[in-house]
């Protein structure tokens, strides 16, 4: 599969556009391997391509990085000579695109999903392997970055260590042999097995499936956006109206004005309520699908006092969010997930299809205001919609399971 011709110090253009298209599939799957996995099956095919077909040098030549004139294995083929350059610059951007975004660095382009091509309602993704390339995906995901780029060298493209080091250190690597230890934890990759998985469908993102989003939740998030923006509009509206503002005491602040649409969604008897055992013939894994509980799951009164919080949070009401989530007001009747007493504080958990929001109060009436909490979920499935946090104390932490 691979020989040890040299590579030269400098490839052209031309080279470099040769290799490209001759090994395209070949990069391609480098990329998407390397690619962290929490980007998720769509993205991740997306962001590869994206990748390789951007590794062309900028100008008429390019050197390749940290050929230094020794020979590294590639494939075969007229297009060996800029093989070398291409897979560097794979190998770069993938790295690139794992790295967290930081307050005092410029963001790189790579870091950011490709803005073409999208297509609005569909999911491309690998065909599904069996179990032993399921597990290997998985040990692969816990490794970072360059390990997971170590091990795809030494088995995808079976270059010894010394060549492995070369090429990690051209792509930007600070510590190759740190990255050659941790892929060592997996094991030594064994051509036989190893390169098998690594060439199964499950890890080829140019023989794909297509798939529809989930319908519901995007009419959801539809309805959600339109609903929001209508309600942000409405509230730089009533802004601008004099008032007496909110009393610093009240839990809830006072209504800006009387809307059907908001007193529905206040409503607790409206509240959506799913089935006890629809989880198990739902084909969905994510929250929707989790029955109401919890001893205060009818108690009216505390559910209305849940919603009003929600939509109108008072000075007195401590309210968290996690990154990147939207802390407004509800824009429909939510789904009931949890209702009841935790420790000393009655704890209402609710899900609108895109946050998870946890109220939370006093039972005793000690620990000063009311909290609320929000946390992101509309990218939820089996694996990330196991449990949910519902308090915190001195006797532990306590979560609500996924029904099973």
């Amino acid at each position: 599969m691979s020989t040890q011709e040299p590579v030269p110090g400098a490839v052209d253009v031309e080279q470099a556009e040769a290799a490209l298209v001759e090994h395209y599939p070949r990069l391609v799957r480098i990329a998407y391997l390397v690619l962290p996995p929490s980007l998720g099956r769509d993205r991740r095919v997306l962001t590869a391509h994206w990748i390789v077909q951007r590794s062309l040098p900028r100008g008429r030549t390019a050197r390749v990085p940290g050929a230094g004139g020794a020979g590294v294995p590639v494939p075969r083929g007229s297009a060996a000579p800029g093989y070398a350059y291409v897979r560097g610059r794979v190998l770069r951007q993938a790295l690139v695109a794992g790295l967290p975004l930081r307050r005092r660095a410029w963001p790189r382009r790579v870091q950011f999903p490709p803005l073409l091509p999208q297509v609005w309602g569909l999911r491309l993704a690998p065909r599904s392997g069996g179990a032993d390339e399921l597990a290997l995906g998985r040990q692969l995901s816990a490794l970072s970055g360059a390990a997971r780029a170590a091990y795809v060298l030494r088995a995808l493209e079976a270059l010894p260590d010394a060549a492995v080091r070369q090429v990690l250190a051209g792509a930007g690597v600070a510590d190759p042999h740190a990255a050659l230890a941790a892929a060592d934890g997996l094991g030594a990759p064994q051509r036989g097995t190893a390169l098998a998985l690594l060439e199964s469908p499950e890890f080829d993102p140019c023989s794909l499936q297509a798939r529809t989003t989930d319908l519901m939740r995007r009419r959801r998030h539809a309805k959600a956006a339109a609903a929001a923006a209508a309600a942000g509009l409405m509230s730089g509206t009533l802004l601008g109206l004099p008032g007496e503002g909110w009393a610093p005491a009240e839990a809830a602040a006072p209504p800006y004005t009387h809307h059907p649409a908001t007193e529905a969604a206040l409503d607790p008897a409206r509240l959506q309520r799913v089935e006890p055992l629809a989880w198990r013939t739902s084909s969905r894994t994510d929250f929707s699908v989790w029955p109401a509980r919890g001893a205060l799951s009818g108690d009216l009164a505390l559910l209305r006092r849940a919603l009003t919080v929600w939509a109108r949070p008072g000075a007195a009401v401590r309210v968290s969010a996690t990154p990147g989530t939207p802390a407004g007001p509800p824009m429909g009747a939510p789904q009931l997930l949890f209702a009841g007493v935790v420790g000393r504080a009655r704890v209402v958990l609710f899900h609108d299809g895109v946050r998870v929001v946890r109220y939370a109060e006093s039972y005793e009436g000690t620990d000063g205001g009311p909290a609320l909490d929000f946390a992101r979920t509309d990218s939820a499935d089996a694996a990330t919609a196991g449990a949910l946090l519902v308090g915190r104390g001195s006797d532990g932490i306590r979560y609500l399971t996924a029904p099973g």
